[in-house]
């Protein structure tokens, strides 16, 4: 073999080993992509800078209150228990020593980053009421992703609040029909939630078939824009945890 075809032959050789690299390159990738798993973003504690300043507020008021009892925590739905001038927050929760640290448009991710960053630290409640993920649901996440955010917010408030019994509610139905791909969703999260039920620091309830009627479907009197409670559904919400409530807060 003449020197020139050696030179030919080790150049070829040189251009199919880089075709092959091309080619195998994105398989490569592929696997080692499969390999780590992606971040959840319901479980990835993040801030949200549009509400630093309610936060820290919320933060303060907290602990300007001479004695809470009993915190809310949640989303836009909860926090429509914020208006405390209303005739249904004296009447219903006053008395119970309750505080809203809830802030409209909260995703798991944002309440576990709150939680982290000291919203109830110094606070000794006797109960907590606790209900989100429907935005989690709004940006798409799965049922499965949206309850492991769930799952992270109770671990944190247990370490943080240890003596404080959790009602942890399953997240409202929404949307005016049943069936559709957001009760889905919230049903599949609702299916693993109730899992955390011990009896002792946890308890879970469902009370979302209170809230439609019996083929499933949710009247404008109950929630004007089939997401949110007006103040009727705000009322059975309330009828319908008060004793549950009553029980976890005694000493």
């Amino acid at each position: 073999m003449t020197t020139g075809n050696c030179k030919y032959n080790r150049l070829l050789y040189g251009y199919s080993m880089i075709i092959r690299g091309i080619l195998v390159l994105p398989l490569m990738l592929g696997a080692l992509a499969a390999a780590e798993p992606a971040v959840n973003p319901a479980t990835d504690a993040q801030p949200r800078n549009t509400w630093l300043d309610l936060h820290e507020g919320q933060k303060k008021a907290a602990r300007r209150e001479a004695q809470v009892d009993l915190v809310l925590l949640g989303d836009s739905i909860t926090a429509g228990w914020n208006a405390k001038d209303e005739p249904l927050w004296n009447e219903r929760l006053k008395p119970l020593h309750a505080c809203t640290l809830a802030i409209g448009g909260d995703r798991t991710e944002n309440l576990l980053w709150r939680l982290r960053d000291g919203l109830v630290d110094g606070l000794r409640p006797r109960a907590a009421m606790l209900m989100i993920g429907t935005n989690n649901i709004t940006r798409g996440d799965s049922g499965e992703q949206i309850a492991a955010g769930i799952t992270a917010i109770v671990a944190e408030l247990r370490t943080r609040l240890p003596g404080t019994r959790i009602l942890l509610l399953g997240i409202f139905p929404s949307g005016e029909k049943a069936g559709n791909e957001r009760r889905l969703k919230a049903d599949a999260a609702n299916t693993i939630i109730a899992r955390l039920h011990d009896g002792k620091t946890v308890f879970y309830r469902d009370i979302g078939p209170l809230l439609t009627t019996g083929d499933g479907s949710i009247t404008r009197e109950v929630m004007s824009d089939f997401l949110h409670p007006t103040e009727k559904g705000r009322r059975i919400w309330f009828d319908a945890v008060m004793g549950q409530l009553a029980e976890l807060m005694l000493p």
